[in-house]
């Protein structure tokens, strides 16, 4: 071999591989799990009331339809969805920095306000042009979420679901195993164009859900650039913040 064909091959590039400990099979199914065991919970619970083994009030408050219940069956997903955040760490043996829970520069959170600012013009601009080659989606439709309950103590639980615990756990489970996971065997584009995609269709209705997907894309970007899903945890939390306090009117 020739001295040209050796220094050749010595300023070759390592080819960067992920360390992460789950793969995208791990992913979709942590996924596939925080939409189905709800639902299994919900059934399940109904059926031993009817059979007598738990009482009528327990049974049926997964599927009652009272702003109190509501309150509570979100909080009961999210609680699942931890459940299964940490049972795949227990299973693989990851560490919180496998889940992008890792320290990051300050200057991130400078720029985490500002890609809310962002993201809002982008929203915007999306949903123009859906007004133009698709008219007969009502982009104004007013949010479709569970009741936040007149009493202080609803307002409050529903705060501390929707604004404190959600951002982190579902900044954990869509950006930290399922974006991280799909990254192992796409390009990071589209990884987030497909983790964004779903983290989207989960909301629903078709306004939110456009505008969930964007929102997504940019919490992609954040974690992948800054490392950790922290800052995009905070400009969740920012978004949830002021989308809580439109929706209940400041009080």
């Amino acid at each position: 071999m020739s001295p040209i064909s050796v220094s050749s091959v010595k300023a070759q590039p390592k080819k960067k591989t992920s360390v992460l400990p789950w793969g995208v099979t791990d992913g979709i199914i942590a996924v596939a799990l925080s939409i189905v065991l709800p639902v299994a919970l919900a059934l399940g619970l109904y059926g031993l009331g009817r059979i007598g083994v738990v009482p009528q009030i327990v049974s049926k408050f997964l599927i009652a339809d009272s702003p109190t219940a509501q309150v509570g069956q979100y909080l009961v997903a999210l609680l699942l969805e931890a459940g299964i955040i940490g049972g795949l760490v227990w299973f693989r043996r990851a560490t919180a920095g496998d889940l992008g829970l890792k320290g990051f520069k300050w200057r991130w959170l400078f720029y985490t306000a500002m890609l809310y600012i962002f993201q809002l013009v982008v929203v915007y601009v999306a949903y123009t042009i859906v007004k133009t080659v698709w008219p007969v989606v009502d982009v104004d439709q007013v949010q479709d979420v569970y009741p936040f309950g007149h009493a202080t103590w609803g307002v409050w639980l529903s705060f501390a679901t929707s604004v404190l615990i959600a951002p982190v756990v579902e900044e954990t489970l869509f950006r930290g195993i399922l974006f991280g996971s799909l990254t192992k065997r796409l390009s990071s584009v589209w990884a987030a164009l497909i983790s964004s995609l779903i983290f989207g269709l989960l909301h629903g209705q078709t306004n939110v859900i456009i505008y969930t997907f964007f929102l997504g894309l940019i919490l992609c970007w954040l974690y992948k650039r800054s490392g950790s899903i922290l800052p995009g945890i905070l400009l969740h939390l920012l978004n949830n913040i002021i989308a809580f306090w439109a929706i209940t009117g400041g009080r």
